[in-house]
């Protein structure tokens, strides 16, 4: 059996983007040094290019022997890679994540080995990263999964695949829907696909700020053409993610409204706690705009995210959706009652 090593750097765009390539460069030196380090003499350590690395560990006994140890080698990689670096006097820290495959069953050939290890590192990088991951059929087939829906995600928007349904918020009180969420759907070319499936591969190709603007304009422009009794003043919201929000356009959100004729005062924005991880001066401050215009913010899922409360009173927030899992054990179980109306109690105030 022969082990091969797939290795891709975490941050290193980051890192290129903002100390410089030639840091980059310099700290791929010193990647490659502690690589070579790390494994044996007769084993074989390459660059393929870019941050991306593979290690080559052969002369296994057998296939338990080849797993054991690349499960070693591994961790002793991302441990050693993890601890800081310094390129030009300045602390630099990084860290990899790593697929491993296994020669021969899974792949005779070169080509299919790094391929086979590069899905597994993808793999562990979109499970956030610095770890690392054995190659799997199954991982393949949700490899090739993700690419047919990469295609056709494309033309999605131009073949209108892409549909609204609606959520309707009732008053608790008088039983009247006061509200509906918007919430985007796709029927694929194989049938429906789940949102938790589809829109991450909307942000990663970078269509996520097209699909905001026709989320917005359909949803104006569908609520505004109900009819029915009540109807008049029900409000709508729509869910944008950290991306989608960086990159808003406020001009687009009025053009959007102002050509469907509706008010911004029935327009409210959702954001979750993920939005106030990074740049949060920015984003509240696109918070802060869109609520000049009449509109309204409302925080998702609240109580299963990380922000602290006294972040949270600076958050410019409207409406606090508390997360279904303390609402679904209402009103048996005693501890969601208490949590409940703590937050509503909090909201209130």
């Amino acid at each position: 059996p022969v082990v091969l090593l797939y290795l891709d750097l975490d941050r290193f765009k980051s890192i290129n983007d903002t100390l410089g390539h030639q840091t980059g460069d310099l700290l791929l030196q010193q990647v490659a040094v502690r690589l070579r380090q790390m494994v044996r003499a007769h084993d074989t350590v390459a660059r393929l290019g870019g941050d991306e690395f593979t290690v080559l560990l052969a002369d296994m006994e057998d296939k338990e022997a080849a797993t054991e140890t690349a499960r070693r080698v591994a961790e002793n990689i991302r441990e050693q890679l993890g601890r800081p670096f310094y390129v030009g006097g300045r602390e630099v820290v990084t860290g990899c994540s790593i697929g491993i495959a296994l020669h021969p069953q899974d792949g005779e050939t070169y080509s299919d080995l790094v391929k086979h290890a590069d899905i597994a590192m993808y793999h562990a990088k979109h499970n956030g990263g610095g770890g690392h991951a054995f190659f799997s059929v199954e991982m393949n087939a949700r490899v090739v999964r993700r690419v047919s829906l990469e295609t056709a995600l494309r033309n999605a928007l131009r073949r209108e695949e892409l549909t609204l349904a609606y959520q309707p918020v009732v008053d608790a009180v008088s039983k009247r829907v006061v509200g509906v969420e918007a919430l985007l759907r796709w029927d694929g070319p194989d049938g429906p696909v789940s949102p938790l499936e589809f829109i991450p591969i909307l942000e990663d190709l970078g269509l996520g700020h097209d699909v905001a603007r026709w989320v917005l304009a359909t949803a104006s422009r569908e609520v505004r053409g109900w009819t029915f009794a009540g109807a008049d003043d029900v409000w709508f919201s729509i869910n944008l993610s950290p991306q989608q929000l960086h990159r808003i356009q406020l001009n687009w959100l009025s053009e959007a409204l102002d050509h469907a004729g509706m008010p911004a005062t029935r327009l409210v924005v959702e954001v979750t706690e993920d939005h106030f991880h990074h740049n949060t001066e920015a984003i509240i401050d696109t918070l802060e705009a869109i609520r000049s215009m009449g509109a309204r913010v409302a925080l998702d899922d609240f109580g299963t995210g990380h922000s602290s409360l006294a972040r949270l009173r600076n958050f410019p927030i409207d409406i606090v959706k508390i997360d279904r899992s303390f609402v679904n054990g209402l009103p048996h179980d005693a501890k969601d009652l208490a949590i409940v109306n703590t937050i509503i109690t909090m909201a209130r105030h």
